[in-house]
């Protein structure tokens, strides 16, 4: 049958809450080695002999609701069951069994009494109580289903209950997510982003295509996992496009742009070819390290913060001198710093990749935040260059 958009809605936010819930684990326990996700349960966590730590079904809407016969808290205990019911091999003795709520949320008496029985010692108390409340009081016949399904195999629901608890957030999941992030690996740690949305990746394909989850289970290891950390943990080393590997039909495409008409404009018609073609090198170069995780936009945002304080300090250094300072100088001074991404060893020519950064600048509308000119009045003598951004 196919499924509303509500129901469709549901699953994207299931998937993308999921994914980097589990990733929390591989992070946060070293003794994981494996994390599947809507297999067993929404996330279910393994350690090396192939026996699971913890099964966790994760509440991500909001509220949710654990005021005594819930159904966020009936359905959970009966899905548990079912699946375990023939599962018990893979158990450890300390297997957990744990409801995530990705926002914080109302506990009630019921679901208390749960939660201590493992302290108390007072399953048969617990669940004889819960069997008079069935045969006495009305109640949905989903909810009653569950308990009367359950109730075949007591021995295997204090099983669970004196291994269940709810976690919930600090804050929110994904603040404390970035917070573990942080104190691990600092604030820029490349792996874990290029992972999580690798794993999203494969739940997109489940989503689209939903006979796949029957055919493929979406697990991860921590095997892979430190793949991608080692691969991205260290410094990549780039080589900036060669002049012979760069596009020709971008390099024409950019032979009339506010770029080439500014380099015309102070004198340097000379030097238009080889700003074009670093321009198209340094878009190469962004573009291949956006898509294999080593560049993030932020950290090409901040390349041209930089790259733009100083173009102001140079070009106010000469106003100083004479308010019509010489745009070629500028040019020059500014095409001669070394700037490049921290994160990248790149091969070839440093000036090059500052040109390529600086005539990129150029040639952005000039109420761009990070537009740069040569002229001293270019952004009065270029201001309709452009009808809109490029």
């Amino acid at each position: 049958m196919e499924k509303s958009a509500n129901e469709k809605v549901d699953s994207f936010l299931g998937y993308f809450v999921e994914a980097p819930r589990a990733l929390y684990h591989i992070i946060s326990d070293a003794s994981v080695a494996k994390v599947q996700i809507e297999h067993l349960d929404d996330v279910s966590v393994f350690d090396y002999d192939n026996k699971i730590k913890k099964m966790e079904q994760i509440k991500y809407k909001s509220p949710c609701n654990f005021t005594d016969h819930s159904k966020d808290l009936w359905n959970t205990l009966y899905n548990w069951f079912t699946v375990i019911s023939n599962k018990r091999e893979l158990l450890r003795p300390d297997t957990k069994f744990v409801i995530y709520t990705w926002n914080k949320c109302k506990i009630g008496p019921l679901a208390n009494d749960f939660l201590n029985i493992k302290k108390n010692n007072n399953f048969d108390q617990i669940w004889e109580k819960q069997e008079k409340y069935f045969k006495t009081e009305s109640h949905s016949d989903e909810i009653k289903r569950y308990f009367e399904v359950m109730n075949k195999d007591k021995d295997l629901v204090k099983l669970i209950l004196t291994s269940f608890y709810i976690e919930q957030p600090n804050t929110t999941s994904s603040e404390d997510f970035e917070k573990l992030l942080e104190q691990q690996y600092g604030e820029l740690f490349h792996p874990v982003r290029a992972f999580n949305i690798h794993i999203k990746g494969c739940f997109g394909l489940v989503l689209e295509n939903p006979e796949l989850k029957e055919a493929k289970l979406i697990e991860f290891t921590r095997e892979q996992f430190d793949f991608y950390k080692d691969r991205y943990n260290r410094v990549k080393t780039y080589h900036f496009p060669d002049i012979a590997d760069v596009d020709p039909s971008k390099v024409k495409s950019l032979e009339k742009s506010l770029m080439a008409k500014q380099l015309e404009e102070i004198g340097l018609e000379g030097s238009i070819e080889n700003a074009i073609i670093d321009c198209v090198a340094w878009d190469a170069l962004c573009i291949d390290c956006l898509m294999n995780g080593y560049l993030s936009a932020l950290e090409i945002r901040k390349i041209y913060d930089e790259a733009k304080a100083e173009w102001i300090e140079h070009k106010n250094y000469l106003a100083r001198k004479n308010q019509r300072y010489d745009g070629a100088e500028l040019y020059e001074r500014c095409c001669r710093e070394k700037m490049r991404p921290k994160s990248l060893l790149i091969q070839g020519s440093e000036k090059r990749v500052t040109r390529g950064i600086y005539n990129n600048m150029a040639n952005k509308h000039v109420n761009d935040r990070h537009s740069v000119g040569w002229h001293y009045k270019y952004q009065e003598k270029f201001k309709d260059f452009y009808e809109k951004d490029i």
